[in-house]
């Protein structure tokens, strides 16, 4: 009878674990989303005289570029993403409106989008700025 219910715990242990790290893919999913969104949003808008969109990109520039202490803020995020914060400020930097609106499309036509929030962080974590 103990055996049984060591492979019982064991299994569990395992299933539990599993689920961990699928939720642990899912929040790293939305905080990348997260990012590329206010990316979106700063790239697309900063230059905007409609005062919403304006809105929406000055509250992006301020997350994505100023210091903050908060539990979710830009700086917790990179570091919860192991991203270096320079280095994804570098990359929104160099975004243009034609390779923001790509990305949006991407993410609207494919089911690729998960993939492709992959690779953007796959090539931040390569730090192609590092000699810049």
């Amino acid at each position: 009878m103990l055996s049984l219910e060591t492979n019982h715990r064991d299994g569990h242990k395992e299933h539990l674990a599993s689920l961990v790290s699928h939720n642990k893919a899912g929040i790293c999913a939305f905080w990348i989303k997260v990012v590329t969104r206010a990316a979106f949003d700063w790239v697309s808008y900063k230059e905007s005289n409609k005062v919403d969109l304006k809105k929406l990109a000055d509250e992006a520039y301020k997350w994505l570029f100023l210091p903050s202490n908060m539990s979710n803020s830009f700086e917790e995020v990179c570091s919860m993403l192991d991203l270096e914060v320079g280095t994804v400020r570098k990359w929104v930097q160099s975004l243009t409106k034609d390779q923001i609106a790509k990305m949006e499309h991407l993410e609207r036509e494919s089911k690729l989008h998960v993939k492709s929030l992959c690779a953007v962080v796959s090539y931040l974590k390569d730090d192609p700025y590092e000699d810049l």
